[in-house]
């Protein structure tokens, strides 16, 4: 279903614009991609069992500082937020897809579609004392040495293996919008808009090749140091 409201007001022979509005949008039988398909034996395959909600607030304010016969001035902006969530999965609780430089993505019921998945990085390891202080082994029980990630054991077991990946943001923002000034004269209009978004992540994928070590010929100075 879709619930979109809100009030619209003009003031001050429409120097003033103000707008509130409130969205609550729930969707069914949402097309999703999969982790995998027992039936068809692909790795990946796209099913329509995602039910997703998204809500929020709108606000748009716009005033008009000069308002005459030949030339008006405007200034104003507007925010809206967002706050997406997976449902329902059909009868699983998350799926997972792994990008072709094996970077992966979660869409998990309670969380943002398509978030950001993997380890949790408390920096990195700069002595040999403080990598056996952590005491923590890779999946295949070797120990994590000095100049290693230092990722997070989410679990406590002292292995970092895939229990411990978790969600670690999404593309997607808290809130969004744009301010902008219009000039008209006339017959002419000059408009200029500058849009924002807060509260979202972003996948620097190329660092994440170039400081990998998997791409020889494109690596950053700072991994040959």
């Amino acid at each position: 279903y879709t619930l979109n409201t809100g009030i619209e007001t003009s003031l001050w022979n429409n120097r003033i614009q103000l707008s509130l509005g409130y969205y609550n949008i729930k969707a069914k039988n949402v097309l999703l991609s999969g982790s995998y398909s027992a039936i068809l034996g692909t790795s990946a395959y796209y099913s329509n069992d995602g039910e997703l909600s998204s809500k929020g607030f709108e606000l748009s304010l716009a005033i008009s500082p000069i308002y005459t016969k030949d030339f008006r001035w405007t200034i104003g902006g507007n925010v809206t937020t967002l706050k997406n969530k997976v449902e329902k999965l059909g009868s699983e609780n998350s799926y997972i897809t792994t990008l072709t430089d094996n970077a992966e993505i979660i869409t998990q019921v309670g969380e943002n579609p398509y978030s950001f998945y993997g380890y949790k990085s408390l920096g990195v390891f700069s002595t040999t004392s403080e990598a056996e202080t952590a005491n923590l082994t890779n999946r295949s029980g070797v120990k994590f040495q000095a100049g290693d990630i230092h990722y997070m054991d989410m679990n406590n077991d002292g292995v970092i293996n895939d229990k411990d990946k978790v969600v670690l943001g999404s593309a997607t923002p808290d809130m969004f919008g744009s301010i902008f000034t219009r000039f008209e004269y006339k017959q002419f209009t000059l408009d200029m808009t500058f849009a924002y978004s807060i509260g979202n992540d972003a996948y620097n994928a190329v660092r994440r090749i170039t400081e990998s070590g998997v791409a020889e010929p494109n690596t950053t100075l700072s991994l040959s140091l």
